[in-house]
Order: structure tokens, then C-alpha cells, then sequence
């Protein structure tokens, strides 16, 4: 049951259990939109005209290798080539895409989210000042709004990392 407001920006709110909660109403704003987005965005996949070479580290070649499942739910797609060298094995031949919608911009992904969805999925999180990869939710290209962060998450962590296609 709510109680009240404070300070312009929060909620005080009472459980049946008697807990107390403060909660931030412009937070919780940008966690309902955030679910919403999660919810109603469908991902596509572009297929290429032609396969788009691939530079990446033997780490994230593995990372492939071992994820391509998920990769492929969330519309990338390869061609292997194991007589290249290594770290030119892997060539796109298809994007995800999200489409324009309900006056949304589109979210292309490109080639540097394999490398951003190569380190979440690896468990490399710490790369909160890597700007690129995608356009962002917003359009923007901020990795905060990256799109990859969106469907990509770990399991077990907060509402953008359930979303993964598994």
C-alpha cells in the first residue's frame, strides 16, 4: 500500500507484512520500460549478400564455438572456415536486426556485438567504457543502450540478463 511521496522523486510504500520500502520513481519508470522493450522487440535476422570477415581473438572464436546456439536464437549467424588462419575463421553471414516499430527506431546489430556478446557470455563484464556495438535502444549508440546488453545477459543477474535466448 503506498504512503506517500518524498522529495519529488520517491515512493514510501507499506507490504501486508509491514516491510518498508523506498522506491525510486524514476527507476522504477526505466525498469518497467526497459521489461516493456524486452517484451514486445522482436528480433530478426538480416541474411548478407556477402560473407562480412571477421578479426577476433582465439578467446572469442572459442566463445562461438562453444555459444553458437544462442548466437544463432539471437539472429547471428557464421560460416566457419577452419583452413583460414586463426582469428579469420569466422565470417558473418547473417545480423539480427530489431525493425522500427510503435515509433521506435531500429536496432542493427553489427560485428562488434559479437565481440560485447562474446564478453558477457564469458563472463567479462568489466568493459563498462566500451563505447560501440549496435545503435543502441534509443538510437543512440551509447553502450548503456546497447542492444547486445539487452538480449544478452547472464543468467542469474537482473532483468536484462534473463532475457537471453537459451
Amino acid at each position: 500500500e503506498g504512503i506517500g511521496q518524498f522529495n519529488m522523486g520517491f515512493i514510501i510504500a507499506k507490504s501486508n507484512n509491514n516491510h518498508l520500502y523506498i522506491l525510486d520513481q524514476h527507476a522504477c519508470d526505466e525498469k518497467y520500460n526497459f521489461e516493456k522493450l524486452c517484451r514486445e522487440t522482436i528480433i530478426r535476422e538480416q541474411r548478407l549478400i556477402a560473407p562480412l570477415p571477421l578479426e577476433l581473438s582465439p578467446t572469442e572464436e572459442s566463445c562461438i564455438l562453444d555459444h553458437k546456439d544462442i548466437f544463432e536464437k539471437n539472429g547471428f549467424r557464421f560460416k566457419y572456415d577452419a583452413s583460414k588462419p586463426p582469428r579469420h575463421r569466422f565470417s558473418l553471414i547473417g545480423l539480427p536486426h530489431s525493425g522500427a516499430s510503435d515509433g521506435r527506431k531500429a536496432v542493427q546489430f553489427g560485428k562488434d556485438d559479437v565481440s560485447i556478446l562474446c564478453s558477457i557470455l564469458s563472463g567479462e563484464d568489466g568493459q563498462e567504457d566500451m563505447a560501440g556495438g549496435g545503435t543502441g535502444a534509443d538510437g543512440s549508440g551509447l553502450y548503456g543502450n546497447n542492444a547486445v546488453r539487452r538480449y544478452a545477459g547472464r543468467a542469474g543477474g537482473d532483468t536484462a540478463d534473463r532475457v537471453i535466448a537459451r
